[in-house]
């Protein structure tokens, strides 16, 4: 079993897309879960809402693909420092926060620093500060 379990985690980590080609009994493996996101942190999206939610395993996710934050759990979408991290891998992220975050100064000054664009999904309030 050990032996499977090698073979899947290299499996993951040459293609991260390979999840669909898992034993069933491997799918709820957290060390072959982190490894498919490090590898795809898109990946999230075909994992269950209990994934999902796992702060530490979200983390890893949104470091190389922030654009995976919609199909964070809802609880964890409000946290600040998982909107941060998906900002900072994928700045238009940002226009899937939630409107309390979008009001947060800093996040907001670092999706404008690495992508004009975000200046729309950022609250009105912060747009029409003239130091933004």
């Amino acid at each position: 079993m050990e032996k499977d379990k090698e073979y899947y985690l290299k499996l993951i980590q040459s293609n991260g897309r390979w999840i669909s080609r898992i034993p069933e009994e491997f799918r709820n493996d957290k060390d072959i879960i982190t490894a498919l996101l490090k590898k795809n942190g898109y990946s999230l999206l075909y994992l269950s809402k209990y994934y999902r939610d796992q702060e530490d395993l979200v983390k890893v996710a949104l470091k190389n693909c922030g654009y995976a934050l919609p199909y964070v759990s809802e609880r964890l979408k409000q946290n600040r420092e998982i909107v941060m991290i998906a900002v900072k891998s994928f700045p238009l992220s940002i226009s899937y926060a939630p409107s309390i975050l979008k009001k947060d100064r800093e996040i907001a000054l670092e999706a404008i620093k690495r992508n004009g664009m975000t200046f729309r999904y950022i609250s009105e309030e912060l747009r029409m500060d003239p130091d933004l």
